[in-house]
């Protein structure tokens, strides 16, 4: 089960993971116009044994993102210093060929990860 923190959902590292593996499987779906609310609800059902709604998902996707950025940022200036964020490998193969964040990760860093992440398959967004 949960923690709260306050009255802050704090997700359990098996609900982040399961977060990432729904979500390229809807990264298209995410690209146009139109509104993703249905996308949202339809992960957040994929994640109702953690009790999370759709506007709890679509935050965390946000904050997830955001945190990425604040890691790239200071991964970039230093010369390739590895992040010590845990997730910060698989949500940069995750934002490869995103308009969402400005990154293209390296081949070390694609490597690094699919050595970790054996069963891992990627999905490139051209």
């Amino acid at each position: 089960m949960s923690k709260q923190k306050g009255s802050r959902f704090v997700w359990p590292n098996e609900a982040v993971l399961t977060l990432f593996d729904l979500w390229p499987d809807n990264m298209y779906g995410f690209r146009g116009v139109q509104k993703n609310t249905h996308i949202y609800k339809d992960m957040a059902n994929s994640l109702k044994d953690f009790g999370r709604s759709h506007v709890e998902v679509k935050q965390k996707m946000e904050n997830i993102k955001k945190k990425y950025r604040v890691e790239l940022a200071k991964v970039r200036p230093s010369g390739g210093t590895p992040s010590t964020w845990e997730y910060f490998e698989r949500v940069a193969i995750l934002m490869q060929g995103s308009q969402a964040v400005d990154v293209h990760p390296t081949d070390s860093t694609d490597n690094a990860y699919r050595s970790k992440h054996k069963n891992y398959s990627i999905i490139l967004i051209n």
